[in-house]
């Protein structure tokens, strides 16, 4: 009877030891996919990160081309104006407007 009760008492202090490693494992596990999920979700907020950083980059190159549009808007504008008032003058004044430079070129402006 003694033996009896000696190799229960093994064997309920056996199965305390297995149910106590079944919930280090079940910790473990729990907390593995908790981290797996840490892990995930870091990893979404990266990338996030460096989509917002993308964007930001697109705009200002869009800000840029946009600057640069403007100014060839400008430039064309004025191209236009001027082209419109040389129409304005009569042809022997646009002949004196365009020549006039040639000739302080070529002859200097002393002669």
């Amino acid at each position: 009877m003694y033996n009896q009760l000696t190799n229960c008492r093994r064997v309920t202090s056996s199965m305390e030891n297995v149910a106590q490693i079944i919930v280090a494992l079940a910790c473990i596990f729990f907390s593995y996919k908790a981290l797996v999920y840490l892990c995930t979700v870091l990893l979404s907020l990266c990338q996030i990160e460096d989509l917002r950083l993308s964007m930001s980059r697109m705009e200002k190159e869009q800000g840029r081309r946009e600057d640069f549009l403007r100014q060839e808007i400008s430039d064309l504008q004025q191209v236009r104006k001027l082209a419109n008032n040389l129409n304005k003058i009569n042809s022997a004044e646009r002949a004196q407007v365009l020549i006039h430079p040639l000739r302080t070129t070529i002859s200097g402006p002393c002669s």
